[in-house]
């Protein structure tokens, strides 16, 4: 077991330290003092909503604006937001639905590559194979084959 020695100046500072620790490890934390708890379940239903829209419209074109505006917010605050809260932007959010999306599409042997990628709305299938490889270190093809 590893240890840490943190040295805090008050309970806010120990409050702060575990609430990143536990976000980063992908918790919803919620802290019930000085009205941030409604604060932060409010940002975290903008942030659950933004998600589900990804997920509900993963084979069309997104773009952070057309998210926000389909959830309501502006893009500069759906992306604070984000940034906030999980450490990537809504932009890297989307473009891990549609790689995440298009394995399953694969595993399911109906579509070739072009198809795919097409159907989540890449560029090029070159576009796809790039982005495929940079997430999970494999080519479409050889996630394909294994």
């Amino acid at each position: 077991m590893k240890k840490v020695i943190c040295v805090v100046e008050d309970e806010k500072d120990l409050n702060e330290l575990v609430k990143r620790y536990l976000e980063k490890e992908g918790y919803e934390v919620l802290l019930a003092h000085d009205g941030e708890q409604a604060v932060i379940s409010g940002e975290n239903t903008i942030i659950r909503n933004a998600q589900q829209y990804v997920r509900e419209h993963v084979e069309e074109k997104l773009t952070v604006p057309l998210v926000a505006e389909g959830i309501g917010v502006s893009a500069s605050y759906l992306t604070a937001l984000f940034h906030k809260h999980l450490h990537l932007s809504p932009g890297e959010y989307v473009r891990r639905i549609k790689l995440d999306r298009s394995k399953q599409l694969i595993r399911e042997g109906q579509m070739n590559f072009t198809e795919i990628s097409e159907s989540l709305q890449y560029s090029t299938v070159h576009h796809f194979s790039r982005q495929f490889k940079q997430m999970f270190g494999l080519t479409p093809t050889e996630y394909g084959k294994s």
